[in-house]
C-alpha cells in the first residue's frame, strides 16, 4: 500500500503541476482566438487529406468560415480543389503564352478568400496571356515546393515562383506541429541536401493524441526549447531553395523569389532579412521584396483580412500581382 500510495500521490501531484502550467501559459499567452465554424468543410477530417506533402483536399468545393470569440464573421468562402488536390484559379481562354507555377503557403493560396481573389487569380487577369497553376497550401513551405518539383507532378511552364518569408525555416525543420507528415530535408556534414522521411509523429493529423499535444502549451513550449538553433534552420531553408533553383535552370525555367520580410523581432540568431536577401542573390535566385511596406510591423491594414487574422486581403494579392507583373516585363533573367 505505501508503494501504491506513493505512486498515487507522484500521478496526482504530477498531474497537478502540468494543469497549473497549463493554466499559467493560459494565462500568460491569451490572447484573442478565431473560432473555426464547425458546419464548414474546413474543420472536417475529411478536408486534410494525407498525401506525400503532408496534407491536401479531395477535390470538389469546400466551405471555411472563421468568426471572432465574439461573433464577428471574418470571412465566409468556399475553395475549389481540383482533381490533383491543389487549389482551381479561374482563368480565360487565351493563347497561353507564359505559365507560371506557384509555390508557397497559405499567403499564396488564399486563405479566407474566394477563388477569384488569390495572387495567381490577379496576374492572370492582369495578363491574360499569363496561365497560372497554385501549388499552394496551408502550413506549407520551402520543403513542400521543392518535393512537388522532384514528383511526378505536372510541373511544366516557363516560370516557378516562391512566395516566401523567413519564418518557412522553421517549418523546413519540422518545429511546427502542422508540419507533421510533411517531407523533412537534411544538411549532411559536406551540406548536401537530402530527403529524411517525414516530419513528426507516425500517425495523422486527427488522431487523439496528436489533438490533445496540439492544445499543450507545455507541449509547445518544450518543443521550442529543443529545436534546432535558428541559423541551422535558415541554412537549410536556403539550401531547399538553392536545389529548387538548380531544378528550375536544370529544366530551363526561370525561377523568382517573392520575399514577404518577418518582423525583426522573429530572428533569434545571426540571421536578418537583408542576409538572407543578400544571400539568396549571390546564389544567382531573383528576388523580388513583395512585403507591400518596408517593415513586417508596418504592413497597412488594407492589406490584410482582420487585426485577428493577418493573411493576405484580395487587395493585397492584387497589389502583390502588379509588382510581379512589373518585375517579369522589366527584368530580363
Amino acid at each position: 500500500m505505501t508503494h501504491a500510495t506513493s505512486l498515487f500521490l507522484l500521478l496526482a501531484s504530477t498531474t497537478f503541476s502540468l494543469a497549473i502550467g497549463e493554466f499559467g501559459l493560459g494565462l500568460l499567452f491569451h490572447k484573442d482566438i478565431l473560432i473555426a465554424s464547425t458546419q464548414t468543410d474546413y474543420v472536417k477530417p475529411y478536408y486534410w487529406q494525407p498525401s506525400d506533402l503532408g496534407f491536401q483536399a479531395p477535390p470538389g468545393r469546400h466551405t471555411s468560415k472563421k468568426i471572432t470569440s465574439d461573433g464577428e464573421v471574418v470571412y465566409d468562402v468556399t475553395y475549389t480543389i481540383g482533381e490533383d488536390g491543389f487549389r482551381v484559379t479561374p482563368q480565360s481562354d487565351s493563347d497561353i503564352h507564359i505559365r507560371v507555377n506557384f509555390f508557397g503557403c497559405s499567403l499564396l493560396f488564399g486563405e479566407g478568400l474566394n477563388d477569384n481573389e488569390t495572387l495567381p487569380y490577379f496576374l492572370h487577369v492582369l495578363d491574360n496571356s499569363i496561365t497560372v497553376k497554385n501549388f499552394a497550401w496551408h502550413g506549407y513551405g520551402v520543403h513542400q515546393a521543392l518535393r512537388i518539383l522532384v514528383s511526378p507532378r505536372d510541373t511544366r511552364g516557363d516560370i516557378n515562383f516562391l512566395l516566401t518569408a523567413p519564418w518557412h525555416a522553421e517549418r523546413a525543420a519540422c518545429v511546427p506541429d502542422y508540419s507533421n507528415g510533411s517531407p523533412r530535408y537534411r544538411l549532411v556534414d559536406d551540406g548536401e541536401l537530402i530527403l529524411d522521411g517525414t516530419c513528426g509523429f507516425p500517425f495523422e493529423k486527427n488522431n487523439m493524441i496528436y489533438g490533445a499535444l496540439g492544445r499543450s502549451r507545455l507541449y509547445h513550449l518544450v518543443r521550442y526549447a529543443l529545436k534546432e538553433t535558428q541559423d541551422r534552420q535558415v541554412d537549410l531553408y536556403l539550401a531547399i531553395i538553392r536545389r529548387i533553383n538548380d531544378l528550375s535552370q536544370a529544366r530551363n525555367q526561370r525561377f523568382i523569389v517573392g520575399f514577404i520580410k518577418a518582423d525583426d523581432q522573429w530572428f533569434t540568431g545571426t540571421y536578418s532579412n537583408g542576409k538572407i536577401v543578400s544571400k539568396l542573390s549571390g546564389m544567382g535566385i531573383e528576388v523580388v521584396d513583395v512585403t507591400l511596406s518596408k517593415s513586417a510591423r508596418d504592413i497597412p491594414r488594407e492589406y490584410y483580412i482582420h487585426p485577428l487574422d493577418q493573411h493576405p486581403s484580395a487587395k493585397a494579392n492584387e497589389a502583390r500581382a502588379k509588382i510581379l507583373r512589373e518585375y517579369i516585363q522589366r527584368v530580363d533573367p
